[in-house]
């Protein structure tokens, strides 16, 4: 599937889906506001008796994440299920436990504190010499990449196993800068011969999670994957058969507001490998 078709409003197509499942950050917010119109639209799909799902490549929770919508401004009540990668390593672990888990991590984040209710069960050392594995959540903005480098080397010179539970290669702030995501880490740990685990999209386990927890009625067929980032959003419905959608108001935003949108594409579709089936600048 190669061709891709840009549309101005979700509304050209919301007849031809009855579930939506929707990245939250760079598609829904910048991190601390709701985007123009994306919670008009919200509320325009659940009028329309639609299903919302927002799953997103994030280190928290699902319950955590739920909370963060609803402190940026949205209405829980238009989202009927909110899944995390982070939800979804806890849910494989707790019934296909890693061995090494039952050990202490050295935990990479950006910022959460691993010994609050969200992590509740395993263990961490702030000692690289004491950890029995690496479990990747996040990443800050403006992190000392070099500090993440000499650490991982040393994990990896002892063989640690790494759990990756955000996979995203790019993470967008609010003022729009990008900067390196916790994926490209896991990624750069992999390229050096590293074991890692990762959850969350593109991977087929979160979208297998997704299905259980939509009605029996809705279809893939019926699904319309909504996301910011081609490697991971789109790149994951491609991968287990939903219709997708690319939103370029997040980690595009630059490119596609400098230039027309139907000359941006081919440029990024050829650079990238991934087609999606629609595009559109905002989710709103």
């Amino acid at each position: 599937m190669n061709e891709c078709r840009y549309i101005d409003s979700i509304k050209e197509v919301v007849d031809n889906y009855d579930c939506f499942i929707i990245d939250q950050w760079g598609v829904l917010h910048d991190g601390e506001k709701p985007y123009y119109g994306a919670i008009e639209m919200l509320e325009f799909l659940k009028g329309a008796k639609k299903i919302i799902m927002v799953l997103t490549n994030s280190g928290r929770r699902s319950a955590e994440n739920f909370q963060k919508l609803a402190d940026i401004g949205f209405d829980i009540k238009l989202f009927d299920e909110v899944l995390s990668s982070g939800e979804a390593f806890f849910l494989y672990n707790n019934t296909t436990q890693f061995s090494f888990t039952k050990g202490k991590a050295f935990h990479i984040s950006s910022g959460e504190n691993p010994q609050n209710n969200t992590y509740e069960g395993l263990k961490f050392t702030t000692n690289i010499e004491k950890a029995r594995w690496i479990f990747l959540s996040g990443i800050n903005f403006n992190a000392n990449l070099t500090y993440y480098k000499k650490i991982l080397a040393s994990a990896n010179q002892a063989k640690l196993p790494l759990i990756c539970v955000n996979g995203d290669y790019v993470i967008v702030n609010p003022n729009r800068q990008t900067f390196v995501g916790p994926g490209q880490l896991a990624l750069d740990y992999q390229q050096k011969g590293g074991k890692v685990y990762y959850f969350g999209k593109p991977h087929a386990y979160v979208y297998e999670l997704c299905q259980q927890r939509l009605p029996s009625s809705i279809s893939k067929s019926r699904t319309l994957c909504i996301g910011d980032s081609l490697e991971h959003d789109i790149k994951g419905a491609n991968d287990n058969n939903y219709d997708s959608l690319l939103i370029g108001e997040g980690i595009f935003f630059h490119q596609f507001n400098q230039q027309n949108p139907a000359q941006i594409m081919p440029k990024l579709t050829n650079k990238y490998k991934v087609f999606p089936n629609l595009y559109c600048f905002s989710f709103g």
